[in-house]
Parts: structure tokens; sequence; C-alpha cells
């Protein structure tokens, strides 16, 4: 796993992979109900995990996704990943 994905926990890389990679992408409630706490925390804990990983350049940053996708979701995302040429 790349040293990008270490900054994010195993929860905060879900949540970004569910909101944004996932297809249908999961609402703040579903994921508030699947991790038991509520739909702004979870907002919360989006946008620190997305403040961390702005910190790279566009390129690393689509990476860095595509990397999250193929480790939760292997097949949906091979489209996204050839899209980015990774």
């Amino acid at each position: 796993m790349s040293a990008h994905l270490n900054r994010l926990s195993k929860r905060e890389q879900e949540i970004i992979i569910e909101t944004y990679v996932s297809d249908p992408p999961k609402t703040l409630l579903e994921l508030g109900e699947r991790f038991g706490v509520s739909r702004e925390r979870i907002r919360q804990i989006r946008e620190a995990a997305l403040t961390r990983l702005r910190a790279f350049s566009d390129d690393e940053f689509d990476m860095i996704v595509c990397q999250l996708g193929v480790m939760f979701f292997p097949t949906s995302t091979l489209h996204t990943a050839k899209r980015h040429g990774f």
C-alpha cells in the first residue's frame, strides 16, 4: 500500500471510497448508520481525510483514490484506474 494511504485510517479510507468511488455512492446517513455515528460526524471525518489528501498533487491524489478503490472495490474500480492511466 502506498505511503500516502498510511495517512488515513481504515475508516477514513472506507468513507472516502464509499462517497467518491462506489457506484452508487453512499450517503452520509448510510455511512453514519454503518459506522454507528451521525452523518455530521461522517462529514467531519471525510473533510479531515480530504484535507490530508489535498496536500498531494492532483496526479498523486488521483493515484491515491484509484488505489483505495482497488482495495475496496477491485472489479468496479477497474474502469476508473484505466481512465486515469493506472
